[in-house]
């Protein structure tokens, strides 16, 4: 009795770890995020609204494609920056 046991036991921990998955070989471990890229993505998410916000009023014979333009281009130089510094 006590061998089937045994058995059942390695089984059941040899099941149990079936379900966790190996990491990938090629790749590193991920890193956590700090709250200081976060509160700096999110800062430049917020100035990117507010300053859409600022040249739609500043500038009412503009075009608004055109101010959304300015910001995406602003926008995406940020992002690519910040992408190569994580």
């Amino acid at each position: 009795m006590s061998q089937d046991k045994n058995i059942q036991d390695q089984g059941g921990k040899a099941a149990g770890s079936a379900g966790h998955k190996p990491q990938a070989s090629g790749q590193p471990p991920a890193e956590p995020v700090s709250r200081a890229q976060l509160f700096t993505f999110w800062g430049a998410v917020v100035f990117a609204l507010i300053a859409a916000r600022v040249l739609d009023n500043a500038l009412p014979g503009t075009p608004e494609r055109v101010i959304e333009r300015w910001i995406m281009l602003a926008f995406g130089v940020f992002l690519a920056g910040f992408l190569t510094r994580l």
